[in-house]
């Protein structure tokens, strides 16, 4: 398993995927403030029980409640990574994030995308 510089990773699922890519999913703590962040319904109070919610379950070892999500998709001949960043993510799992529809299947294929194009111009580069 590679690391990419970032030695603060507290959870990483790797998981095989088409084209010879690999995936790798990813959690990272997350510095921006919960308040203001979690939730922006309009309604202060309804903000509040959300910010608290999230709060608890960092506090219940629940580290997803409040993280940066980071997908990489490497190609496995060539080592070339695509990379896909969200921040300020809550959620109840990891099982959570991965749901179809959720976040990460469009953060997966941006991730794939950018490594195949990435791939693609270095092919060309070398002609």
């Amino acid at each position: 398993m590679r690391t990419y510089g970032n030695t603060d990773v507290r959870d990483r699922i790797e998981v095989a995927h088409r084209d010879g890519i690999w995936l790798t999913v990813e959690e990272l703590p997350d510095d921006s403030p919960i308040e203001g962040n979690a939730m922006a319904s309009g309604d202060d109070a309804v903000d509040r029980r959300a910010e608290q919610y999230v709060r608890d379950s960092l506090a219940a070892g629940n580290q997803w409640a409040w993280c940066t999500v980071r997908i990489a998709a490497e190609h496995i001949d060539s080592g070339v990574v695509g990379e896909s960043f969200l921040g300020a993510c809550s959620y109840d799992s990891e099982e959570d994030f991965m749901q179809v529809n959720g976040n990460a299947p469009d953060m997966i294929d941006e991730a794939v995308e950018q490594c195949k194009m990435t791939l693609h111009t270095h092919k060309r580069e070398a002609r």
